[in-house]
């Protein structure tokens, strides 16, 4: 049974900017996957589709062959979702909320009604693999963005959900941050645990998703393959905006050339 069947999905928003059009794929258990595109093509409207923010204005899309509508998300059917799949925004303020660092990561797993002994035993190694017990009892308000989102991972491999749904991960870290992030996402996907990435650093892609699919700016999947062949065709690249030029000096002379970021 595949992870998530989504079939002919848009959606737009108040009915009249779209955000989605026409999209569909699958994606098996354990796959790691990249969504890639330009900022606003859909990538993270889609993750909200995934995590059952948002649904469909037609369409459909299914967790593990069960149709994600809010009349399928109650009780019982809700903890299960939840418990499965966890979204990491790329905005983390978004998603802390609590007084102190160490509440933020226990308040998933206590939500999910996992006994209190196994929550704090989750936050606390949650807190050591993301280097930040130092930070358990401060203010997340106190924070910087590098570290809100160290705190917002933590608080999803709390959770140990085996859906991670992730939104520009490394989007406002310092380089150092952002490979401890790659590879505790990597170490993740190794883990068995299924990794949906939206990005446009095609970078990140590279390393993290053995599958892509390449979004437009007319909010519809153009292109889709293994990474490593999507990532080699760099004439199309270029057509879907996914390269720059990169300016350097050398010997007091600037010079150009296109960049992958690979």
């Amino acid at each position: 049974m595949n992870i998530y069947d989504i079939d002919n999905v848009s959606f737009s928003y108040s009915g009249k900017f779209s955000a989605i059009s026409g999209v569909s794929m699958t994606i098996a258990p354990g796959e790691k996957v990249a969504l890639l595109g330009p900022n606003g093509s859909g990538k993270s409207t889609l993750l909200r589709m995934m995590d059952a923010l948002v649904f469909p204005d037609s369409g459909e899309i299914s967790f593990m062959g069960r149709v994600l509508i809010e009349d399928n998300l109650h009780d019982e059917a809700n903890t299960f979702f939840r418990k499965n799949v966890a979204l990491l925004f790329q905005n983390p303020e978004i998603q802390l909320f609590s007084p102190t660092v160490f509440d933020d990561v226990l308040f998933g797993p206590m939500q999910l009604g996992i006994p209190r002994d196994e929550a704090l035993h989750r936050a606390e190694e949650s807190l050591e693999k993301l280097r930040i017990a130092a930070l358990r009892d401060r203010s997340t308000h106190e924070l910087s963005i590098g570290e809100k989102k160290r705190v917002a991972i933590a608080g999803l491999l709390a959770i140990d959900p085996g859906v991670l749904l992730l939104d520009e991960p490394t989007a406002g870290l310092d380089p150092r941050s952002c490979r401890d992030l790659i590879d505790i996402i990597s170490s993740a996907g190794e883990s068995g645990k299924t990794i949906i990435t939206a990005t446009h650093d095609l970078h990140l892609a590279d390393e993290l998703s053995d599958k892509a699919f390449v979004f437009s700016d007319e909010k519809t999947i153009i292109a889709s393959g293994a990474t490593n062949d999507v990532l080699s065709d760099t004439e199309r690249l270029r057509e879907w905006n996914l390269t720059h030029i990169h300016r350097h000096k050398h010997g007091g002379r600037w010079h150009e050339h296109e960049h992958k970021h690979l």
